[in-house]
């Protein structure tokens, strides 16, 4: 497919507005922290085609349904602080990547003690909420990139560092998790998919 028909899917997708093709927003999002680390050889810097900001989960699905009928690379980036490869195409140039700055919602469930936190949530968001409603626990973001870092990655990463000791690491203390699959469906896993049942804080299988 050529690249100004990916254009005009995904603007009817997400809207015009929230389709990136500029060199500015390609070369931001073309690079992270570690490719100016000296770790050039390994952490490349290489352009997306496009950046999509979706602000739904039914926009998500939509972008990557669209993505793997066409077979599109997929990328997805956040405070651009990651220390690990992932988020940087493989290649110049091509696939879309992901920026979920407008999915941002976090919410406190105090009946079931849970943190609800959509994709584009950083840690700080976390922190700064359940200090406020003084819940009991305290995820340890602090610093930089802590504070940056999207909560998906820390759950994955183990980014809890200092509560981990207490409360353990970042993926035990997921309960579940909503994820979209290649081919556009919606998965829910965990304690959190049964409304009825305790929320059991040792991973999100």
């Amino acid at each position: 497919m050529k690249p100004q028909d990916i254009i005009k899917n995904l603007k009817k997708i997400v809207g015009a507005e929230w389709v990136r093709t500029d060199e500015l927003s390609r070369y931001h999002y073309g690079s992270d922290v570690m490719t100016y680390f000296g770790q050039g050889a390994l952490y490349p810097e290489n352009h997306p085609l496009l950046i999509v900001m979706p602000e739904s989960a039914k926009q998500v699905q939509a972008v990557v349904r669209f993505a793997g009928k066409n077979n599109i690379p997929l990328y997805a980036i956040g405070g651009g602080t990651v220390l690990l490869i992932g988020s940087i195409p493989g290649k110049p140039d091509t696939g879309i990547t992901f920026d979920f700055h407008r999915m941002q919602k976090v919410a406190v469930d105090t009946e079931r003690m849970v943190v609800r936190a959509q994709p584009g949530a950083t840690g700080l968001q976390v922190s700064q909420l359940v200090r406020e409603l003084n819940i009991g626990y305290r995820p340890y973001f602090g610093g930089s990139p802590g504070t940056s870092l999207f909560v998906p990655y820390q759950v994955f990463t183990g980014q809890n560092k200092m509560a981990g000791y207490s409360d353990g690491m970042g993926i035990n203390c997921a309960v579940g998790m909503e994820m979209v699959l290649p081919n556009g469906e919606i998965i829910r896993t965990g304690s959190m998919v049964n409304p009825q049942a305790p929320a059991w804080p040792h991973g999100p299988g």
